[in-house]
């Protein structure tokens, strides 16, 4: 009866009468999952994104209380959109360091007072630097490509410098008045430790981080797997899981966002 209603019968039945093997579409498996493990039939009802964020991020939604996000790198704003549909109720500071791409994020939240937004970096120490904003915004990042980015990813490379301020991200949300973080979320394509490096008080208030993680150098100057993993186990946390994996020209696994929490 679940195979009829999440629509994977007639996929099981082929594959007991047939040699070829057919899989269901990511979609059909992600409803699956929802239909086994959420409490309720209002997943039902959300966006495939929130879908595939509930996924992710109930293991740690269910084991803390989650109720104020601070997302550095929030890009247009469409992950931050997804927990909110997944996981409503929780405030979000939400930070974009390039003009363009602040100014699309500003338009996508306007109507969800839950979200506040600033236009800034978050880095080490208070500075102006250039970064370079891709045609593909969300590869945008204060490094340079690498040599491996380009070859991996031949679409990347096009798209033009911007000034950017940077402070440190303690400074932000003493700034902008933001009490305490829960969860930070990190997308800052290979700045990670610089981010990390002006956020010690910060970290010091997380129950959960959540970083890209970089398995192979995208960025020159880049945060690593390890640097990253290092920090965080120093400062009180583990690795707990690993999702979102990113892919280039070769297959291999580039880069994944971790889950860390507080022990």
């Amino acid at each position: 009866m679940k195979s009829i209603q999440d629509g994977s019968f007639l996929i099981k039945l082929l594959n007991r009468i047939s040699r070829t093997k057919y899989v269901p579409s990511q979609e059909v498996l992600i409803d699956e999952f929802l239909a086994e493990h959420y409490s309720g039939e209002e997943w039902k009802e959300f966006s495939l994104n929130a879908k595939r964020i509930w996924m992710d991020l109930h293991p740690v939604f269910n084991q803390f209380v989650i109720t104020d996000i601070t997302y550095v790198g929030a890009h247009t704003g469409e992950v931050a959109l997804g927990i909110d549909e997944a996981f409503p109720l929780r405030r979000f500071f939400l930070i974009e360091a390039a003009p363009a791409t602040f100014q699309k994020l500003k338009d996508n939240v306007s109507s969800r007072p839950n979200m506040r937004i600033v236009n800034v970096a978050a880095g080490e120490k208070d500075e102006t630097v250039e970064m370079f904003v891709d045609d593909f915004t969300a590869a945008s990042s204060i490094l340079p490509y690498s040599e491996r980015a380009i070859k991996e990813f031949p679409f990347l490379g096009r798209g033009n410098k911007t000034s950017v301020s940077v402070r440190s991200l303690d400074g932000i949300l003493k700034e902008h008045a933001v009490e305490k973080t829960d969860m930070l979320i990190l997308d800052v394509q290979g700045y990670e430790d610089k981010v990390f490096s002006g956020a010690s008080l910060t970290l010091k208030s997380c129950k959960v981080v959540m970083s890209e993680l970089s398995l192979q150098d995208l960025y020159l100057g880049t945060s690593t797997f390890d640097s990253v993993y290092r920090l965080l186990l120093n400062q009180g946390f583990c690795l707990r899981h690993l999702v979102n994996p990113i892919r280039g020209s070769s297959n291999a696994i580039l880069q994944i966002d971790g889950i860390f929490v507080r022990e």
